[in-house]
């Protein structure tokens, strides 16, 4: 919580990390509501962090930090920043994707830990819950453009894999919550692919 407090900060005092968010239609509602910010650099995260008094190990296991020459560096340095929730809406990992024209990976995604596990993970699950329940509906998407796009068009109910398949708890989720499921993939023969396959899954359980 303490490292996506520093993000929305950050975010606000860069003009760059700004003018990329208003060329993809991220207006401050949208920043607010997804709570979007920006890493700045290597270090300025980690320095904070540690005036807070963590402990440096504690930086590490929490998946925000990589080890560089005996070094804690932000591991989503120059990038924006997506915090995901668990089911409760504790913060417990990141996704920064890139802003400028680059070599590198377009995203950069939290490890597993002790408190992110993929699986068991649905982005904007905790946020959408009040609207899935009140619509009687879910949207799954593969991402988490995907599920800013839809919320920009008011449609509040829709989340995002944290991969690109069910797991048994999601499909236990599912099932508890009781509601139409629509799925929103890509529109491309991968997505296809797996709607198709993910559809099977839940026609297997009603």
């Amino acid at each position: 919580n303490d490292a996506m407090l520093f993000y929305k900060n950050s975010l606000l005092s860069n003009e760059n990390a700004l003018n990329y968010c208003k060329n993809r239609d991220l207006n401050q509602k949208i920043i607010q509501n997804f709570n979007i910010g920006y890493s700045p650099d290597f270090e300025k995260l980690i320095q904070y962090l540690l005036v807070k008094g963590y402990k440096k190990e504690d930086i590490y296991r929490s998946g925000i930090a990589i080890e560089n020459n005996g070094e804690l560096k932000d591991r989503f340095a120059h990038r924006l920043i997506f915090p995901i929730t668990d089911l409760n809406g504790k913060v417990v990992a990141f996704s920064g994707r890139i802003i400028e024209k680059s070599d590198m990976a377009k995203y950069v995604n939290s490890p597993e830990t002790e408190i992110f596990i993929k699986g068991e993970t649905l982005y904007n699950y905790h946020q959408a819950l009040d609207s899935i329940k009140k619509e009687k509906k879910i949207y799954i998407c593969e991402g988490f453009m995907d599920v800013i796009a839809l919320y920009r068009a008011n449609i509040n109910n829709a989340v995002a894999l944290m991969g690109t398949a069910f797991t048994k708890e999601h499909l236990k989720l599912f099932k508890y919550l009781g509601v139409k499921i629509v799925l929103s993939l890509d529109a491309d023969d991968p997505g296809n692919i797996n709607a198709n396959k993910l559809a099977n899954e839940l026609l297997d359980l009603d």
